[in-house]
């Protein structure tokens, strides 16, 4: 064999080893960038959830608001109301009066309501309901008007006293539509 043929094998090079620490050292970097995005995640879950209880609760009060028109029973008689998924949710002014049982029967599903002077966490649910006069009682909230009843949404692991909810306040005045919205600094 002659010294001038090429060899069949060739020689293997692998990485150095500081080939091998700078790519450590890059993905490292990334994650310190890329961890706090994800450590998110829990937080804009809660939001989408409450974000989409507030949106359900504006379809709810447009269908309702509706059918009292329909029905011409838009006044604040202890008559006013309609069926609901077999649930009589009563109104005032043509809209869902602001109490957590009708609320809920809006909704058609399943909370825990915690009895208005509950501060305590929501533990039982995924979502607990809590009903109140509009003049105080709830962090964070400030509303048109202290008339009326205000009724909140919260996630488990979360109090009213959290500034974690979605709320649907009704004044009980003819002129003053009801406000739906989430307030989520707490979350």
């Amino acid at each position: 064999m002659s010294s001038n043929t090429p060899s069949r094998f060739k020689q293997v090079q692998g990485f150095t080893l500081i080939e091998l620490l700078m790519v450590i050292v890059i993905l490292g970097i990334l994650s310190a960038f890329v961890m706090p995005a994800f450590a998110n995640f829990g937080k804009s879950a809660t939001v989408a959830v409450l974000q989409g209880v507030a949106g359900a609760l504006k379809t709810a009060t447009a269908q309702v608001h509706l059918q009292q028109i329909m029905a011409q029973d838009m006044g604040d008689e202890a008559s006013a109301g309609i069926s609901l998924y077999g649930t009589w949710v009563q109104t005032s002014y043509g809209f869902p009066d602001g109490s957590a049982g009708d609320t809920l029967a809006l909704l058609d599903m399943d909370a825990s309501v915690k009895a208005a002077p509950f501060s305590g966490s929501c533990t039982e649910n995924a979502l607990c309901v809590n009903s109140r006069s509009a003049s105080s009682g709830y962090p964070g909230l400030t509303l048109p008007s202290a008339d009326g009843r205000v009724v909140i949404f919260y996630p488990q692991g979360y109090s009213r006293l959290d500034q974690c909810f979605a709320y649907y306040w009704f004044s009980h005045k003819a002129t003053i539509p009801p406000v739906i919205n989430v307030i989520d600094t707490g979350c």
